[in-house]
């Protein structure tokens, strides 16, 4: 992984942000070489988590989150750190339902710094983030939601709702491309698993249409060969499902006002 300081430096959830340019060579090498084992472990723990729990396999669980701790350690990813710990400590919650919310949200942290990490390799990501630069538009931007799955489009939909912007969510591929036909869109935020149509083919029709708003996927998936394929389709940024609101509000401000 040709990981670039510049870009560690914007990640808030690891510890070492700020701080990174001043490493010497060496020390960076060292650092580098435990992100990678990091992104290249966590799909595998993730899923041995999840089939664990299913299981109440609570060995299971303990190893894989041990397993984690270790790595999350070794990067200084603090936040995520107390996150693991306090699962490690809550093994056995007879509080299915309770469990299972914090076991996702934890997940859900350590793919968005996996991914974050992985974006961190690409010198032309992240280009949209300077909404300063970017022409003052009077009235609400337009969001275009593609999903097909209509409860997670109405869960967004739910989350952005203000004056701010106006929502529009459509279930395939092929009315995206009708909608852009006749219609402006200041962002794009594309599920990548979709039948007929997935999300890198519309990513690549809308790019080839001159569409030149940000692209944000939502996806659920940190494997490396699933995220450069985004990021060189023309991913701007992710959100990692199942989303919550602070993550899309937090997402589509670094875009658009």
């Amino acid at each position: 992984m040709d990981i670039r300081k510049e870009k560690l430096n914007l990640i808030e959830n690891l510890d070492y942000c700020g701080r990174i340019t001043a490493m010497d060579d060496s020390d960076f090498r060292n650092y580098c070489d435990k992100l990678e084992k990091f992104v290249e472990s966590f799909p595998i723990l993730e899923e041995k988590l999840k089939a664990n729990f299913t299981k109440n396999n609570f060995g299971g669980i303990g190893e894989a989150l041990s397993d984690l701790k270790y790595m999350i350690s070794d990067i200084r990813a603090g936040n995520l750190l107390k996150l693991c710990e306090t699962l490690l400590a809550d093994i056995g919650n007879p509080d299915k339902e309770q469990a299972e919310a914090a076991l996702t949200h934890f997940l859900t942290t350590a793919s968005m710094l996996s991914i974050e990490i992985q974006m961190s390799c690409h010198a032309d990501t992240g280009e949209h983030k300077e909404v300063s630069s970017a022409p003052k538009k009077e009235g609400p931007r337009t969001i275009l939601a593609v999903d097909d799955v209509s409860l997670l489009l109405a869960t967004i939909r739910t989350f952005i709702q203000s004056d701010e912007y106006k929502f529009v969510g459509v279930t395939s591929g092929e009315a995206a491309l009708k909608y852009v036909q006749s219609h402006e869109a200041d962002l794009f935020l594309l599920d990548i698993e979709m039948p007929n149509m997935n999300g890198y083919e519309l990513a690549a029709k809308l790019k080839a249409e001159g569409q030149t708003a940000p692209i944000i996927f939502l996806t659920g998936n940190a494997q490396s060969e699933y995220v450069m394929k985004a990021i060189q389709m023309g991913a701007a940024d992710f959100i990692v499902k199942p989303a919550s609101k602070d993550q899309v509000l937090d997402k589509i401000k670094k875009y658009i006002r």
